[in-house]
């Protein structure tokens, strides 16, 4: 086998890991592209991570705050959110949204 098919093989795992798929989901750049893929592997290793770092009562206000993430609603639907998008580097991008009321995951 190849270097290049051993290294691609090797990456493709990597990549496909539940931690990934998190990041990949939301990560606003991403997540707000025309391409963005939102499949059941996607939200299977958003949902697995979560799951594993929250208590059941947390992760039902996530899923609140994922459900306005993806429809661009409340905070996350303001100018500003909206404008700095694919602008930001996802940690401050998503700073004003972990404050006691709004729960955020990646935090």
């Amino acid at each position: 086998m190849p270097l290049w098919e051993i290294i691609d093989e090797r990456w493709d795992e990597q990549l496909h890991g539940r931690l990934h798929a998190a990041g990949y989901f939301l990560n606003p750049q991403f997540h707000y592209s025309h391409g963005f893929r939102d499949d059941i592997e996607v939200k299977g290793g958003l949902h697995d991570c979560i799951t594993r770092i929250v208590n059941p009562e947390e992760r039902a206000k996530i899923e609140i705050q994922l459900d306005d993430f993806d429809k661009w609603a409340n905070d996350m639907g303001y100018s500003v959110a909206v404008m700095t998008a694919g602008n930001e580097v996802p940690s401050v991008w998503w700073s004003p949204y972990r404050s006691s009321k709004n729960l955020c995951v990646v935090y």
